[in-house]
């Protein structure tokens, strides 16, 4: 086993023989509804190309509410797999479909499994002081796609116009990160990569930190936030920072490298921007909340709750 489970790390990887190594990531879906199959595919995808690898093939377990609409929620969920494992190229090679009392609202928990040298595999744990912290896209775009496709009532309660609801779905084609996780490790250039999902950009910035024992400063207003996010937040009262954000990669760079990273995924199409800087230990603190170059906020613990996880648990 060349990487174990450990606080914040993306997948494990086992040895194969010689340099080739294997990497595993399993991620239960629990939070979507609407989307729910083509996240199963992509989420877990993501943690394995953050890792270095492209995912190539999946197992996946499909847990349904004995109550629930049998052939229309199986249709959409084995749909919605098949499209995004399609896009990625990748195989669905087995798994299981339970109708169980267990659960109340359907889930969904895939494993993906890349392949790749392990001279190329990229640790969460792996940022070092000095580094720059970039990022790629938006904050808080999976949130985006789920908040406007399993809260359209909400929404529009709150005086979102259906027009701004429906263009917020189309950001469910952006949560993959595959593409530029995979390009960045091809090239040797990050100490660290992270796909931040619950917790959104401040709970992923506060897992490498945990994982990589440093302290990140976080320029939150740096991070780019798209306006679709925004009006969508803004009206449910939550913190774009703090919510579901695949799509968005987290890595950090060595400095003297930083310019070819942004260049490389501009390159891609990709929108990227620097939101902080990697420090040595600070006691207890894993990140420091910076606006208008002072620190506003020290924070300790790696946990934050998710403010769509926290909607669904008012919902249900």
């Amino acid at each position: 086993m060349f990487i174990g489970p450990s606080i914040g790390e993306d997948a494990a990887v086992l040895t194969l023989n010689g340099e080739d190594v294997l990497v595993v990531h399993s991620d239960p879906i629990s939070g979507a509804l609407q989307y729910l199959g083509e996240l199963s595919i992509i989420i877990p995808g993501n943690d394995i190309a953050v890792s270095g690898a492209r995912p190539k093939y999946y197992t996946t377990t499909i847990l349904l509410p004995e109550d629930s609409e049998k052939d229309e929620v199986l249709n959409r969920i084995i749909g919605g797999m098949r499209k995004a494992a399609g896009r990625i190229n990748a195989v669905i090679i087995g798994g299981h479909t339970e109708y169980t009392s267990a659960v109340n609202h359907p889930i969904v928990i895939s494993t993906a499994f890349g392949f790749t040298n392990r001279e190329k595999i990229v640790k969460t744990g792996g940022a070092r002081p000095g580094d720059v912290v970039i990022m790629t896209k938006y904050a808080g775009i999976e949130g985006t796609a789920i908040l406007a496709s399993d809260f359209t009532d909400w929404l529009l309660e709150q005086g979102v116009e259906a027009s701004v609801i429906e263009e917020a779905k189309d950001l469910i084609d952006m949560v993959s990160v595959i593409e530029e996780a995979y390009l960045l490790a091809k090239m040797g250039i990050p100490n660290s990569m992270h796909d931040p999902t619950e917790g959104g950009i401040i709970g992923g910035v506060l897992e490498i930190a945990a994982a990589s024992g440093v302290t990140i400063d976080l320029s939150v207003s740096n991070v780019p936030i798209h306006p679709l996010t925004l009006k969508l937040c803004d009206a449910l009262g939550i913190s774009p920072l703090r919510m579901l954000s695949s799509g968005s990669l987290i890595a950090t760079v060595p400095p003297e490298i930083v310019d070819e990273a942004l260049h490389l995924l501009k390159s891609l199409g990709v929108n990227v921007a620097v939101i902080g800087e990697v420090r040595q230990k600070d006691g207890d603190v894993l990140t420091r909340i910076i606006e208008g170059g002072k620190i506003k906020k020290e924070l300790k613990d790696p946990y934050v709750e998710d403010e769509v996880m926290a909607l669904w648990r008012r919902r249900r």
